[in-house]
């Protein structure tokens, strides 16, 4: 194995490759708001969206976008178990596996 990679060539290489048609977003769970805000160049919203605006931002802007249960534009998402577990652990400074 290289000591070095050349992460250029290899990301056009899979691009090429598997010819996808959209560029692949990856999605995190941070155990505190304070923790995703140290990521450079985040963004937050300040409005209200829905998921599929705020991977869309990811996948055709290609920002880094940190989002938190208040800005999810519907009402079912914001109170799915994933949420409501991760709001109640942020708001205690704990994470979902304490």
């Amino acid at each position: 194995m290289p000591a070095v990679y050349d992460w250029n060539q290899i990301v056009e290489d899979l691009n090429r490759l598997l010819r996808l048609y959209t560029t692949p977003i990856g999605m995190k769970l941070f155990t505190s708001v304070e923790e995703m805000e140290q990521i450079p160049k985040i963004r937050r919203p300040k409005a209200i969206h829905t998921t599929d605006l705020i991977v869309a931002m990811a996948v055709r802007l290609g920002w880094t976008v940190g989002i938190t249960a208040n800005v999810v534009g519907l009402p079912q998402i914001r109170h799915m178990p994933s949420a409501r577990v991760c709001s109640q652990h942020h708001s205690r400074g704990k994470t979902a596996s304490s």
